[in-house]
């Protein structure tokens, strides 16, 4: 939601800027504003909108000709424009999460449905509002098993991780979700982008002092692996069906989590792709022919 103008451009097409050195020590009023209008700056970099209009609107008001809060604040004008033309469904979605779902061996259809009435339920129900799901699947894709348990997880994940499973594609629409067969091409400064290099990195500075396996599943692999991870701080491993049934045989010491999953992938023959919730696990021929995205493209860390 940050599609930020170079400020020092944007600055000099506006005129001088008056710098901040000029409020100074002598001039308590005009200190305290330094402080607000860096409050305001650095919520505006976390993304906390709100708190960052109030802070340059405090200090426009005592010194409205300042250009750079006026800068951030047509930002902000912009962002707010842009979350209000998004679709009911992402505003509700972005707001709201799941407790527990635990999936097992369950069509694909049944799985979207479950998102479905998640979403439904989290923006009121059915009479604040009903969630349609849109799609043109073919009857085999909707059969496809789907097999995983989340917990406290943010809806966009959650609905990522029913899309991976089942090897489609979930979007927010006007009427609520739709489902396609390929994922869309994302540019370099999409959200999710930069949410899964964070996601890779977290896997990478996840250090596993031992990782032993002596013919394990990999379904019993992805477990092991979950469980090293403290929920919330790094990703979720999951699996898309039919899982290899090749045994898993490791002895490996120190070594990243990044590092451990590709050995798993290289010994059960499977493919590791990366998302804004973690890391997924796939048939190799599957992910060839269901095409390739961002993500996909930076499969190996």
């Amino acid at each position: 939601m940050k599609n930020k103008v170079p400020l020092l451009l944007l600055a000099a097409l506006l005129g001088p800027v008056s710098p901040l050195s000029h409020l100074t020590a002598a001039e308590p009023v005009r200190e305290d504003l330094t402080k607000v209008y860096e409050a305001g700056r650095n919520a505006f970099n976390k993304g906390d909108y709100v708190k960052a209009k109030a802070a340059f609107a405090k200090v426009l008001k005592a010194k409205p000709g300042f250009d750079l809060a006026i800068i951030y604040m047509a930002q902000i004008r912009t962002a707010e424009a842009k979350w209000e033309a998004r679709p009911r469904s992402q505003k509700i979605a972005e707001k709201s999460s799941v407790s527990t779902v635990t999936l097992t061996k369950v069509t694909l259809a049944d799985a979207l449905e479950v998102v479905r009435r998640e979403l439904e339920k989290a923006g009121g129900g059915a009479e604040a509002g009903a969630i349609a799901l849109l799609t043109d699947l073919p009857a085999e894709v909707l059969e496809r098993e789907v097999d995983f348990s989340v917990r406290n997880l943010p809806m966009p994940q959650f609905a990522g991780i029913v899309g991976f499973a089942g090897g489609v594609h979930l979007a927010w629409h006007q009427q609520g979700i739709s489902v396609t067969a390929h994922p869309p091409v994302l540019q370099d400064d999409d959200p999710a982008v930069a949410a899964t290099k964070a996601m890779q990195q977290a896997a990478r500075d996840k250090i596993l002092p031992s990782v032993k396996m002596d013919g394990a599943s990999v379904a019993e692999a992805m477990a092991w692996l979950n469980r090293q991870i403290t929920p919330g701080t790094g990703p979720l491993i999951i699996g898309r069906e039919p899982l290899s049934r090749r045994p898993i045989t490791l002895d490996l010491r120190h070594i990243p989590l990044t590092e451990a999953l590709n050995s798993i992938a290289l010994v059960s023959g499977m493919e590791v792709s990366w998302h804004p919730w973690g890391a997924g696990l796939s048939p190799k021929t599957e992910l060839a022919s269901t095409g390739s995205s961002s993500q996909d493209a930076n499969r190996k860390p």
